[in-house]
């Protein structure tokens, strides 16, 4: 009887770690669901840190997400449980944290305790940035083709340790993530202009399409600016092409410095850009151009012994709601006229269509072709 029920408790016992497992693995399939519901990386990252909070119950969590391919550049995009969401960590190729994670050498199929790393990171400055972050777990994020990022997890929260079981389940999560996280970045790359970072001109029509129906459908505000470098092709043949690649890159930085979250920033083609500027008047718009412009005419361009200095003129519409026939290229059209205009008018400055401004430009090229 004895051995009996002793083989029944075995039985038991196994049955019910088997019963676990499979709870397991129904969460993280509903996990999947719910992270492979956006392709939008803020979005994802957010999404993706509240589920490791729920499912590991964690008082802390931080992600590091890859920021540039080609020089293996990690930054820490978003923190939940921690007095900041953002501490402006970056982690490098010489971080110890990737090389203990290489794609280079033998991958570490496992998430880790920090304790078992926190002698090896020799850096000091890297060594107190982790810190900062309550760190008790680091687990690699593994995608097919290489890795693209960190998750940084603190302790629980009654405070009990991880058994093996719970660290193995944490990888699992980990490396679906990192699935999501490369799709995500994949669409990015269909997206985004290379160079600038910003969107691209393809994607740029395609969200003012969306942005001109959702005007209409509620009745919302919708602006546009359009703007260029001014003489850029000159700054080119003056200091070469490397040297106007750097002014287009950080030009981006200042655009996406002085823009809201929800606005599009895009490069519309060679040194012109365009944000489209959802639920915002023409007054409002013409603020932000101002904004875009003085900051970019003060900012001192790296690259030479001295520093270089651009301007930018540009062009500014508000979508017309009463004009039922009024189209994408009507919209665009009207920005661009607004942003010749300011170029024909001395440059460096921010000028809003009217239709007077068309007349005007009209009336030169009239006059223009009498000469």
């Amino acid at each position: 009887m004895d051995d009996i029920a002793k083989h029944f408790g075995d039985f038991t016992a196994f049955f019910d770690q088997y019963e676990r497992k499979i709870m397991k693995l129904r969460n993280l399939l509903e996990i999947v669901k719910i992270i492979n519901s956006t392709l939008e990386e803020a979005k994802l990252v957010q999404t993706i840190l509240y589920s490791c909070q729920g499912q590991f119950l964690i008082q802390n969590a931080t992600i590091f997400v890859l920021e540039d391919a080609d020089s293996l550049i990690f930054r820490d995009k978003l923190s939940i449980g921690l007095e900041k969401e953002c501490f402006r960590i970056t982690l490098s190729k010489e971080s110890y944290l990737f090389k203990i994670f290489n794609p280079d050498s033998t991958k570490v199929k496992s998430a880790l305790l920090f304790e078992t790393i926190k002698d090896k990171i020799e850096d000091p400055i890297e060594l107190v940035n982790i810190e900062q972050l309550n760190p008790y777990i680091i687990s690699p994020l593994w995608g097919k083709n290489g890795l693209y990022g960190f998750l940084i997890l603190g302790k629980k929260l009654d405070a009990e340790n991880f058994n093996s079981d719970e660290i193995s389940y944490i990888y699992q999560f980990s490396e679906l993530s990192a699935i999501s996280i490369e799709n995500a970045k994949l669409f990015e790359m269909a997206i985004m202009d290379r160079m600038t970072k910003l969107y691209n001109h393809q994607y740029f029509k395609n969200r003012l399409i969306e942005e001109i129906e959702r005007s209409k459908r509620y009745n919302k505000k919708l602006s546009l600016i359009m703007f260029d470098i001014d003489h850029f092709k000159s700054f080119n043949d003056t200091y070469g092409h490397q040297q106007g690649d750097i002014v287009l890159k950080e030009t981006a930085k200042l655009i996406k410095d002085s823009i809201r979250a929800a606005d599009i920033p895009a490069r519309y083609g060679g040194e012109e850009f365009a944000v489209i500027l959802p639920e915002t008047s023409i007054e409002d718009a013409l603020i932000v151009a101002e904004k875009i412009r003085k900051r970019i005419e003060k900012h001192p361009y790296p690259g030479q012994e001295e520093p270089l200095f651009v301007t930018i003129s540009c062009g500014i519409a508000e979508f017309p709601k009463e004009k039922k026939d009024f189209t994408l290229t009507d919209f665009i059209e009207t920005a661009d006229i607004a942003l010749y205009y300011s170029k024909r008018n001395g440059r460096n400055r921010a000028t809003i269509y009217s239709n007077e401004i068309e007349k005007k430009l009209e009336e030169l090229r009239e006059k223009e072709e009498e000469h």
